[in-house]
């Protein structure tokens, strides 16, 4: 099950279940940072970056990479489609470009073959574009 949110690593179970700043779970680690900050409409954020670790003692099986806001957009991804070895990593790199005003949230999904589903929430702010 997973922890709540705060500050540091979280053990959480799944194999592939990346969480807010750092994200640990005995088959998987996903760091990165969660806020996407403030940005004005139409331009694009400074991309963070979230990196997948298979902390396992066996392949992950194919992974699938989602997000559920297409505000958040994801300009490289090395983990959609590949099978993570033991030790090994991949990358997601995401940036926010809102097309709203306001406080902006969207989910970072990452799957495994095996069913272990994970998460990431984000966040960010839509800014007006000036005067």
């Amino acid at each position: 099950m997973p922890s709540s949110p705060t500050a540091g690593p979280h053990a959480i179970p799944p194999r592939c279940r990346p969480s807010p700043s750092s994200i640990n779970g005995p088959a998987s680690t996903v760091t990165g940072t969660a806020n996407l900050g403030s940005v004005a409409i139409g331009s694009t954020g400074t991309p963070q970056t979230f990196t997948v670790k298979d902390t396992g003692a066996t392949a992950s099986g194919p992974l699938s990479v989602t997000i559920s806001d297409p505000q958040f957009v994801k300009s490289s991804d090395t983990c959609s489609g590949i099978a993570l070895d033991a030790g090994a990593t991949c990358s997601v790199v995401v940036s926010l470009h809102p097309t709203s005003l306001g406080s902006l949230n969207a989910i970072l999904n990452v799957t495994a073959a095996s069913g272990n589903p994970g998460f990431i929430q984000l966040s960010g702010i839509g800014l007006t574009t000036g005067p």
